[in-house]
């Protein structure tokens, strides 16, 4: 309507000689209607106000008279009151639809929709231009940006995160980063005044930034949200309301990472019941191998024969106890759990792995792993699976030939030392867009060749997280990935 394009309140005495109106009543014929309401009901004069709350319109307000009338200077007074008090009253029931809504989708939704769901209801809240979330990684002590939007009343809006131009931030940088160490707000309406400010998607004028507090008072994460317009800004009003939905926000991550430790926690039970029926048939199969061997142990043929079978009864009993070991650990077992706090020299381990794996031609192991440096407690067969999983598929990515290197470093992040495995190969690389799927179950890189179950490196990330540690990625197509495995360390 061109009242609110102009931005003014209109006083109309005589609607007939009011140019707005007859404009406006000309735009409304143009449009195909026949008939306005201010000619069906025979409108002399009127009022129309614009209800806003600060400088968002939220609505707009008419009074008509069926005869001229004069809107004198005390009854304006008492419209604008009206006005303001609707103004308020409608943009209340907005937050509060917005803070009710998706209750239930806030219980269901997987974490990353979560998260896009909170940006977008701050930015309605606000009526800010910008929005993101920062994800806390407490272990490298930096901010990841998880979600960006721009302009959310456009039909194609989109997450821009991998598009942004700072994708980290250390908890020492930028206004989010001040945020996280202090554990409190920050209004900021002028950013080109404050030397924190640092540009991740887009230049801004504005920025409010809330932390989302857990209840021992640690920062998950930092919403923000943004205006391209210093004369709009925020106020103590917009911060209030994204603090309350901060505080909701927290139950639905917490609820959301529940919900993926129960069907984490479910898909290892349906793991070990299937592991359970393979490893009793193959115990028995196994277990047949030995009795046999044995009876050609003893058989008086050959001296030759004799220690070939003997070697056979060895071998059977070292894989039925390979196979124990397996089935208790799968299972959950007390053997197994108490083999998780074992020292574990990461350098052999990793040693072990690569001597297993099935070698491509013209590719190149560099173990630049120093031995006796690097432990941690963990079970030894299940991080050498892990290694395995991870170094076998760097050389299947390098069909063509060329490196894999393997370093380690020791870091100390919050008073905690911390064991680094980079894995980094010269492959065909990941394409950005499976970057934030590659560790779920289900997904092969492998599958077109119908090689890849997409298990491998699902199993490795959980088994890593269950271990307290990290296990990520960065990755270029067509240059190579590196993994990077991430463990608590051990004296």
């Amino acid at each position: 309507m061109q009242l609110i394009q102009r931005g003014e309140n209109l006083f109309a005495q005589n609607v007939i000689d009011n140019v707005t109106v007859q404009a406006w009543l000309a735009s409304k014929q143009e449009a195909g209607y026949t008939e306005s309401f201010t000619e069906r009901e025979n409108i002399k004069a009127m009022a129309a106000i614009l209800l806003k709350v600060s400088t968002e319109t939220v609505g707009v307000m008419f009074i008509n008279y069926r005869r001229p009338h004069q809107f004198s200077d005390e009854e304006r007074q008492y419209i604008d009151i009206l006005a303001s008090a609707a103004a308020f009253s409608i943009k209340n029931r907005r937050v509060v639809e917005i803070l009710k809504t998706g209750d239930q989708e806030i219980v269901n939704l997987d974490i990353n929709k979560l998260l896009e769901l909170i940006v977008h209801d701050g930015m309605q809240l606000t009526n800010a231009d910008a929005g993101e979330f920062w994800q806390v990684d407490p272990v490298e002590e930096e901010l990841v940006l998880k979600v960006a939007y721009r302009h959310i009343h456009e039909s194609n809006i989109k997450n821009n995160a991998q598009h942004a131009k700072t994708k980290c931030l250390k908890f020492d940088q930028g206004i989010s980063g001040w945020v996280v160490t202090h554990a409190e707000s920050q209004l900021v309406n002028d950013v080109s005044v404050d030397k924190r400010y640092i540009e991740c998607v887009g230049h801004v004028t504005s920025e409010l930034c809330v932390p989302l507090l857990d209840s021992d008072n640690t920062v998950l994460g930092v919403l923000n949200v943004e205006s391209y317009n210093k004369e709009i800004g925020f106020d103590a009003r917009h911060q209030f309301m994204l603090e309350t939905l901060a505080v909701k926000a927290v139950i639905g991550l917490r609820n959301a990472a529940a919900q993926k430790k129960q069907v984490s926690t479910e898909t290892m039970a349906a793991l070990g019941d299937l592991a359970g029926q393979l490893v009793h048939k193959v115990n028995n199969q196994i277990g047949a191998i030995k009795l046999n061997a044995q009876e050609l142990a003893v058989s008086p043929d050959a001296d030759t024969a004799s220690e070939l079978a003997q070697e056979i009864v060895e071998l059977s009993f070292s894989i039925l106890g390979d196979v124990d070991y397996l089935n208790s650990w799968v299972l959950g077992e007390p053997a197994a759990l108490a083999a998780l706090t074992n020292k574990i020299d990461l350098a052999e381990v990793l040693q072990n792995a690569v001597a297993s794996l099935h070698k491509i031609e013209h590719v190149t192991i560099m173990n630049k792993l120093t031995s006796d440096l690097f432990f941690v407690n963990a079970g030894e067969q299940q991080l050498k699976g892990v290694f395995y999983n991870l170094l076998q598929n760097a050389l299947d990515a390098m069909p063509e030939g060329g490196e894999l290197i393997i370093t380690g470093e020791e870091v100390v992040h919050s008073q905690q030392n911390w064991i680094k495995i980079h894995l980094q190969d010269t492959g065909t690389g990941i394409a950005e867009d499976k970057l934030d799927t590659i560790f779920e179950r289900g997904f092969s890189s492998k599958r077109e060749l119908k090689q890849g179950l997409g298990f491998g490196l699902w199993w490795s990330h959980t088994y890593i997280e269950r271990m307290g540690g990290k296990l990520t990625v960065k990755s270029t197509l067509d240059q190579g990935s590196t993994f990077t495995v991430t463990l608590k360390a051990t004296s």
